[in-house]
């Protein structure tokens, strides 16, 4: 099996059933091509979780704070996520 060093966790929640919940918390305006990387962080720490306890529900999640008072808060290529 591959070594990884995957990133640190930024939230981590275990919910009554079980269901681990590992957020990875990002500024307003990430870079457009950060993306990519982000989604490898996400499906390491799913695979680093799933090596330990093969049983394991886990969700990764990318929360990015929200400003409703802030006028220009569109995140460029924020759908990349789903379609790479």
């Amino acid at each position: 099996m591959k070594t990884v060093k995957p990133t640190k966790v930024d939230v981590k929640l275990v919910a009554h059933d079980g269901t681990i919940y590992l957020f990875d918390i990002k500024t307003a305006k990430p870079n457009a091509g950060g993306f990519k990387e982000f989604k490898r962080t996400l499906l390491e720490w799913v695979a680093t979780t799933l090596a330990a306890n093969p049983n394991a529900n886990v969700q990764t999640l990318i929360a990015i704070p929200y400003n409703p008072y802030e006028h220009n808060h569109t995140i460029v290529g924020q759908c990349e996520l789903c379609s790479t």
